[in-house]
């Protein structure tokens, strides 16, 4: 439970990045924003799972 703040900020920082380089790249506007959708739904989900153990 001591590194949790940092795996905490780890993992914003490395969403972060991830969805830069998702907006980035050369796809459509409405599948840009589909897959951020799911790529936000996804860590949410992760960071359930991390709280829940």
């Amino acid at each position: 439970m001591r590194y949790a703040a940092i795996a905490i900020i780890g993992q914003s920082c490395l969403g972060s990045a991830a969805a830069m380089v998702l907006l980035m790249g050369g796809l459509e506007m409405v599948l840009k924003m589909i897959l951020l959708f799911l790529v936000t739904i996804f860590a949410w989900h992760t960071m359930g799972l991390f709280w829940h153990n």
